[in-house]
C-alpha cells in the first residue's frame, strides 16, 4: 500500500502520460513537419515563378532590339539603385536630411552615367561625350559642401560605390553587347546562361548535400559543396553555349566562363557582406522569392566588368 501511495504522490509531482499522449504527439509533428515542407515548397515554387517571369521578360528585351535591351536595364538601374540608397541608409554616417531625395539624385546620376555609356555604346552618342560622367559624380562633392553631416566623405563614398557598382556595371551590359561591332545578343544570354546556372547550380546542390561551410563569416548558408556543383552546372551550359553560339571561339567562350565562375562567385559574397554589416537577410522585396535587385544581379554586376576587361585586353 506504501508503494502504491508513493506512486500515486509522484504523479501529482511528474507528468505521467495519458495513453493517447503519444498519438498526439506523433500527430503534432507529423503536422509540423509537413507545414515546413508546405512552406519549403512553396517557397521553390515562388522562386520558380519569379524566374520564370523574369527570364522571359529579359529574353524579350534581349532579342526584340539593342534599344529594348537599354530600356529595360535603365529601369532595372534606377531600381537597383533605389534600393541600394535605401539599403545603405541603415549605415549611422549615411543619414540625410531628406531621405526621399537623396535617393532621387543618387538613382537619377546612376542612370545618367548608365546613359551615357550606354549611348556610346549603340551609337547614339560620340566617344568623347563620356567626359560627362565625371561632372556628375563631382556633383555629390558640391552637395556635401553644403550638408551638415558630420562625416560627409563616408556618404560620398558611399553614393560613388552605388553609381560604379551599379550605373556603370549595367551600362557595360550594352557595351558587350556590341563588342564585335554590332548587336550581338547571343553574347549576352551567353554571360548570363553561364552566371544563372552557376547559383542554380549552387543552391540545389547546396541544399541537397552542402555540409562544409565557404565563408562562413560572411555568408554561413553557401557550402563548397554547393560552390562546386554550381561550377559543374556552368560548365555544362559553357559547352551548350559554344555549340549554339559562334560569336567567339571555343576557348574564348571557356576563358569567359572561368572568369563569370570566380567572379559570380565572389560578387554574391560581396553582396552578402553588404546585407551582413546592415543584418538584414535581402537587400529588398522586389523580386518574390528571391529577394531584390542586388539579390538577383550579384553576381552580374561583378562578372560583367571582369569580361569586358578580359575581352578589351585581349582584343577579341
Amino acid at each position: 500500500m506504501l508503494i502504491v501511495y508513493s506512486l500515486h504522490q509522484a504523479s501529482d509531482l511528474f507528468f505521467v502520460p495519458s495513453p493517447h499522449f503519444f498519438a498526439y504527439l506523433s500527430a503534432f509533428i507529423t503536422s509540423l513537419l509537413t507545414s515546413l515542407m508546405h512552406c519549403f515548397m512553396n517557397k521553390l515554387v515562388q522562386r520558380g515563378i519569379t524566374a520564370l517571369f523574369f527570364v522571359a521578360v529579359m529574353l524579350a528585351a534581349l532579342y526584340y532590339s539593342a534599344y529594348s535591351l537599354l530600356a529595360l536595364f535603365l529601369l532595372i538601374t534606377v531600381l537597383g539603385t533605389w534600393e541600394y540608397a535605401t539599403l545603405v541608409y541603415k549605415y549611422p554616417s549615411n543619414k540625410h536630411e531628406n531621405p526621399f531625395v537623396h535617393k532621387c539624385w543618387l538613382s537619377t546620376a546612376s542612370a545618367m552615367v548608365y546613359l551615357l555609356i550606354s549611348a556610346v555604346a549603340v551609337g547614339w552618342l560620340p566617344i568623347t561625350q563620356l567626359a560627362w560622367i565625371m561632372p556628375v559624380v563631382l556633383l555629390f562633392f558640391v552637395k556635401e559642401l553644403y550638408s551638415t553631416a558630420p562625416q560627409p566623405f563616408a556618404r560620398l563614398g558611399l553614393n560613388i560605390t552605388g553609381i560604379a557598382y551599379l550605373g556603370v556595371s549595367f551600362a557595360l551590359i550594352n557595351v558587350l553587347a556590341h563588342i564585335n561591332g554590332s548587336f550581338s545578343p547571343n553574347i549576352i544570354l551567353g554571360i548570363y546562361a553561364i552566371s544563372w546556372l552557376n547559383d542554380t547550380g549552387a543552391y540545389v546542390t547546396g541544399r541537397a548535400i552542402g555540409k562544409t561551410p565557404l565563408f562562413k563569416r560572411v555568408s554561413p548558408n553557401k557550402t563548397w559543396e554547393g560552390t562546386i556543383g554550381g561550377i559543374v552546372f556552368s560548365l555544362l551550359v559553357t559547352a551548350l553555349v559554344v555549340y549554339l553560339f559562334n560569336d567567339f571561339d571555343v576557348y574564348t567562350w571557356y576563358s569567359i566562363a572561368a572568369i563569370t565562375i570566380v567572379s559570380s562567385i565572389i560578387g554574391d559574397l560581396i553582396e552578402s557582406r553588404l546585407k551582413r554589416s546592415l543584418q538584414v537577410k535581402d537587400s529588398g522585396s522586389l523580386l518574390p522569392g528571391h529577394g531584390g535587385i542586388l539579390d538577383r544581379f550579384d553576381a552580374i554586376l561583378f562578372s560583367v566588368p571582369w569580361v569586358y576587361t578580359y575581352l578589351i585586353l585581349t582584343k577579341v
